[in-house]
């Protein structure tokens, strides 16, 4: 999907540099190579990629190939948005443009971009807009270019003046770095090349977009203006304000961002934005996610990304994931002298050799069984415990509010707790008391809240072995756990003082146990 998208891509663009009035000076540049051949860096291409025509050309073909593999693969965005030229990228997928007409946009912008002067500068600057504005506007050749984060500005224009910026920069303490271009875009240097752009976007057909997109002139959801050729002029010569975007996109409650290019360039500014967007409470305002960088191998980051951007709520269809020669299903190595595969086989499918293979999928669940028989919990004497009692019972806290407030509250009481025990070097075993937050007979639904008490204390019973015990009890059982409902939730118990199904689950020696009905139930 991404080779076919990329190869069409290219296609259209290297027509639109022949067809151009610069084809002699574009070919020239690229000395015989297709851009195919310089995007890759195949021999003969060093270089080629610093040139403006070349590399707006090669983000366009990447970004638009990322794009339809990802909808190959089930991934359907809510909005869509571009960094300056992807945000060409980002019209041509929402259907503002087809891919003919976003390649002699691009193409022209390119071809254009690099018959202006070289010579230009870019810097970035870790300053506000509003601080920075009055300082540019004193200048005639040097302007705003970005607006990429809060405190995040790029400046753009003649040498001179760029200098000039940064000394003033320099001198309030600002962090300043030059950034490598070869022209100084979205500045006053760009006006040359403005009224050849216009009348090449007046040949096109825009159509309003099919997915909502985000502008970069506004900062905000994009109306009829990006369907006029004047928007797309502008479009050269105004600022980027991508934190704007990001922030309104935040606004619309997107909760995952992911960014199609050929490196994490946007990743870094996009979690700036939302750190600056986070509530008062410290909740994640999203998840960022770049489906390729640099410095990684191409398809383990692209994987990596789409799981993280699956994590983070975005549909992903795993089953379309490209099949061939190299995602084949092989045979395992089997154990040593067992010779059984270690892989249970799905229903249906015939097994070679011994693999106690039943008509059941392969998955493994718990069981709760009865726990073996023990003595009387009068003759099993426990000893003193730490308990941490989240049965709901100490002060109504965890009866109240949904779920997530519920889980928050248990769980901090609980991590509380364990950590005060291991801080005191305190010897005692520890026992959690939960209630209903484990399905043990048909029928039963767990607490999601008490299920969450069990998930940690699970974690930290890995790190303390032996030492600390779950025991949950029965949902439609209201006695007592074990601690009085006017004292702290977490205290020391007496064994003599701790309630019968508490002392019996204790007793037994697992490290999680449910009581039901006065019986001892334990997973398997």
């Amino acid at each position: 999907v991404f080779a076919r998208a990329f190869d069409e891509a290219c296609e259209l663009l290297e027509a639109e540099f022949a067809a151009s009035e610069a084809a002699e000076v574009v070919g020239g540049l690229a000395g015989g190579l297709s851009l195919r051949q310089i995007i890759a860096g195949e021999p003969g291409a060093a270089d080629l990629l610093d040139q403006t025509v070349f590399a707006q050309a090669g983000l366009f073909a990447v970004e638009t190939a990322l794009y339809r593999l990802l909808e190959s693969l089930g991934v359907r965005p809510d909005y869509v948005a571009g960094h300056s030229l992807g945000e060409i990228t980002a019209a041509h997928v929402a259907g503002v443009l087809d891919l003919a007409d976003a390649c002699r946009l691009v193409a022209a912008r390119g071809r254009l971009m690099q018959a202006l002067p070289a010579g230009g500068a870019m810097a970035a600057i870790g300053c506000g807009e509003a601080e920075i504005a009055p300082v540019v506007a004193e200048r005639d050749e040097v302007s705003v270019a970005a607006i990429n984060a809060p405190g995040a500005v790029v400046v753009s224009g003649t040498p001179d003046q760029v200098d000039q910026i940064l000394t003033w920069a320099g001198e309030r303490g600002h962090r300043t770095r030059r950034l490598r271009v070869s022209h100084a875009f979205h500045s006053p240097l760009m006006r040359p090349m403005l009224d050849d752009f216009a009348a090449v976007a007046e040949t096109i057909t825009f159509h309003q977009p099919a997915i909502p997109l985000v502008s970069n002139l506004t900062g905000r959801l994009a109306g009829a203006e990006i369907t006029q050729a004047d928007y797309w002029v502008r479009h050269v010569r105004e600022p980027v304000r991508f934190a704007d975007a990001v922030a309104a996109l935040s606004e619309h409650e997107v909760g995952c961002f992911v960014e199609a290019g050929p490196d994490a360039q946007l990743a870094p500014m996009i979690e700036q934005v939302l750190a600056h967007q986070e509530g008062d409470d410290g909740a994640e305002a999203g998840v960022v996610a770049a489906l390729l960088r640099r410095d990684r191998e191409e398809t383990a980051q692209l994987v990596a990304g789409l799981g993280r951007a699956w994590t983070g709520g975005a549909a992903v269809d795993w089953t379309s994931w490209p099949a061939g020669a190299r995602t084949r299903h092989l045979d395992l190595p089997t154990y040593p002298f067992q010779r059984r595969h270690y892989w249970l086989y799905p229903p249906g499918r015939p097994d070679s050799g011994e693999s106690g293979v039943t008509d059941r999928p392969s998955v493994f669940e718990v069981a709760w069984r009865l726990a073996p028989e023990q003595a009387s919990p009068e003759a099993a004497a426990v000893g003193d415990v730490l308990v941490i009692d989240q049965t709901g019972g100490t002060d109504g806290a965890e009866g109240t509010g949904d779920s997530a407030d519920r889980a928050r509250h248990a769980l901090r009481t609980v991590l509380a707790g364990l950590q005060g025990w291991l801080t005191g070097a305190d010897a005692r075993p520890a026992v959690v008391i939960t209630r209903g937050a484990v399905t043990v007979a048909d029928g039963e639904a767990p607490d999601p809240a008490q299920a969450a008490v069990w998930g940690l204390v699970r974690s930290a019973q890995a790190e303390e072995p032996g030492r600390i015990t779950l025991v949950d009890l029965d949902p439609d059982d209201a006695a007592p756990a074990a601690l009085d409902p006017d004292e702290p939730s977490a205290g020391a118990v007496p064994d003599e003082d701790l309630p019968e199904g508490v002392r019996a689950a204790l007793a037994c020696g697992e490290p999680e146990v449910a009581v039901r009905g006065g019986r001892v139930w334990v997973p398997r």
